[in-house]
This record gives C-alpha cells, structure tokens and sequence, in this order.
C-alpha cells in the first residue's frame, strides 16, 4: 500500500512539474520570460518523453 502511494505520489509530481514546463512555455510565446524559465520549460518537455522514466529507477 505504502509503494503504491508513493508511485502515486512521484506521477503527480512528474505530471505537476509538466504542466508548469507547458505554462512557462505558453508564457515565453507571449511575453519574453527569463532565461532559466526557458531552459526549465525545456527541460519539462523533455521529460514528457520519458514521463515515468525515474519511477521505474525507484523500483530497480
């Protein structure tokens, strides 16, 4: 039980922390953010390619 609520724990990170990359996106079209908004936004899109990528780590 505890693990499965970590697991959920960790996805609701990783899908929070994708959200916020996808906003500071949105928000660099619009308006000129700072440079490490940019690179975390970055960052963030990267991570949708690997989405559960540091769960499945955990569990090695």
């Amino acid at each position: 039980m505890m693990e499965l609520l970590l697991e959920l724990f960790l996805f609701a990170m990783v899908v929070w922390f994708q959200i916020f990359g996808f906003l500071l996106i949105i928000g660099n079209i619009i308006g000129n953010s700072s440079k490490p908004a940019k690179e975390f936004a970055l960052w963030t899109l990267y991570q949708f390619k690997r989405p559960l990528w540091f769960i499945r780590n955990i569990w090695k």
